[in-house]
């Protein structure tokens, strides 16, 4: 699994002050490291791979690692039961006021993605 550093601005040449958001996780994933419900039945284009599973808010949130490896996006359900991409602040708060919960028990608690949740695309 991918690790994230978390890194907050300390001064004012900081991209984040001027707009520059970027969150990242810069270790590769490993070529043993595959998901194996990647692909809804039927389907070619693969989901994308989660890293973290949260209770947020009392829904289910998660953060995936983008496309290039490199990235990652946290997505969010609500009311509507369509994940909604989320923005920096709140993806922020997924880390700092959600709870994170292993795979076996986010599962338990709101349902399987791609099966019972609809599946994440990027």
């Amino acid at each position: 699994m991918a690790k994230v550093k978390w890194t907050l601005a300390n001064s004012p040449n900081d991209p984040i002050f001027n707009g520059g958001y970027v969150i990242s996780s810069h270790n590769k994933r490993s070529e043993t490291d595959t998901n194996t419900d990647a692909l809804d039945e039927g389907s070619t284009v693969p989901m994308p791979k989660v890293l973290f599973y949260y209770e947020w808010q009392y829904y289910p949130a998660v953060i995936v690692e983008t496309t290039n490896e490199e990235h990652v996006q946290g997505f969010f359900m609500g009311d509507d039961g369509k994940w909604t991409l989320a923005s920096i602040p709140q993806l922020l708060d997924f880390v700092k006021e959600g709870r994170e919960m292993p795979l076996d028990a986010f599962e338990a608690t709101f349902g399987r993605i791609g099966r019972e949740l609809p599946k994440l695309v990027i």
